[in-house]
């Protein structure tokens, strides 16, 4: 295997690596909320009893000379555990989608970078313009010089947004019009466009707690877009996943024949 499959393997296991932890911090939450409500309701409840006939606090949650009434205590009981339980819901969702929208910036700067290692031809349009001083002209090779750019070239993306690092693949692999390799999939450059100002809220106006409907489907977007932009770097450059290496095996002698599968249409297509 060359290194450029080695990066392309290491980026798509560390994406799905990743990705479990998103669905089992979901899933962890769907199968504890029902249990966490009770607790909080019984923990709330206790509360505001001690606060309603304990002598110091009795003064200040009372009506007159009245304690607060079981019913109010209840009412009151019951919104504070529904705060807490829709600002865990919404927490949780806010974290997914910054989380989900960070592995596939990763995915798509490790997958630029696939693209360098294996075609360094390809990136001469983008680095034509940056000057080159007269010293390393004369003391490196061309080849050299072109790497040292491309890198810095790579470092420079590594900053920029989601959309520039896509479209550049879009550049750089060059799909045919009817390229689709994920059934019920096209890709959306405005919903990944809206997707990252939703994340931006979070991040940026302390939006942790805004509710976001379509976090689900935006979830399994950016997933489905993940595989996508591997697809992208397979059907230009024909890498192919390392097995071996995704699995963590022990490398093969040369004599041995490595399992390797082919990432092409067959297998993402299942999404």
């Amino acid at each position: 295997m060359t290194a450029a499959e080695d990066v392309f393997t290491d980026t798509h296991r560390r994406y799905l690596d990743n990705w479990n932890v998103i669905n089992s911090l979901r899933q962890f939450r769907d199968a504890a909320q029902p249990y966490a409500e009770q607790g909080l309701a019984a923990q709330y409840g206790q509360m505001l009893d001690f606060a309603a006939t304990d002598p110091e606090y009795s003064k200040i949650f009372s009506g007159g000379d009245k304690p607060l009434s079981a019913e109010v205590r209840q009412m009151i009981q019951g919104f504070i555990t529904e705060t807490v339980i829709t600002n865990a819901n919404a927490a949780v969702d806010a974290t997914s989608i910054v989380f989900a929208q960070s592995i596939l910036d990763d995915c798509a700067w490790s997958y630029l970078k696939v693209c360098a290692m294996v075609c360094p031809d390809d990136w001469e349009s983008l680095i034509d313009a940056k000057k080159v001083d007269l010293r390393t002209m004369r003391e490196q090779k061309y080849e050299a010089i072109r790497a040292e750019l491309i890198e810095a070239k790579l470092n420079q993306l590594e900053r920029e947004s989601l959309i520039t690092k896509i479209d550049l693949l879009f550049s750089l692999c060059r799909p045919p019009t009817d390229y689709a390799p994920i059934g019920h999939y096209q890709y959306d450059r405005e919903r990944l466009l809206r997707i990252d100002k939703d994340r931006h809220g979070i991040i940026h106006q302390s939006a942790f707690n805004t509710a976001l409907p379509n976090v689900e489907d935006d979830l399994l977007y950016i997933s489905k877009t993940a595989w996508f932009i591997m697809g992208l770097v397979n059907q230009r450059y024909g890498l192919r996943i390392d097995m071996r290496r995704f699995m963590k095996l022990q490398t093969p002698t040369p004599e041995e024949q490595p399992e390797e599968l082919i990432l092409g249409k067959p297998v993402i297509s299942t999404l």
